[in-house]
């Protein structure tokens, strides 16, 4: 089972799940984690940090911005206000989805 998939079965048994840096911290009902789904998690840990902790676009140090537009997005991960700047040229409609698929369910909001 692939983090994604994991962190979906959890979640329709009222289990949330959040990174800070290394650490995985799980938020469950009393009883729903079972050894056998403490063992899961353990095993996928680094899979489930990098799916819960999104980066955000990266700048390609050699380009240079000069001359182009520089579209501003504002979105909300996990309850978090972050500032997206992109210069690629990509439409309004295109940005959505690319975040959309960047972020996957994290993503709350896009405007």
């Amino acid at each position: 089972m692939n983090a994604r998939n994991l962190i979906d079965d959890l979640k329709r048994m009222g289990v949330v799940l959040s990174a800070n840096g290394d650490r995985l911290h799980v938020n469950a009902p009393k009883g729903v984690i079972t050894d056998h789904l403490k063992e899961q998690l353990f095993r996928s840990k680094p899979e489930l940090l990098k799916v819960l902790s999104p980066t955000l676009v990266h700048s390609n140090p050699g380009n240079s911005l000069t001359g182009s537009t520089m579209q501003i997005y504002k979105i909300t991960v996990r309850g978090k206000g972050i500032t997206v700047l992109d210069s690629s040229g990509r439409s309004e409609v295109e940005m959505m989805e690319y975040l959309r698929r960047k972020f996957g369910s994290a993503l709350d909001s896009a405007v």
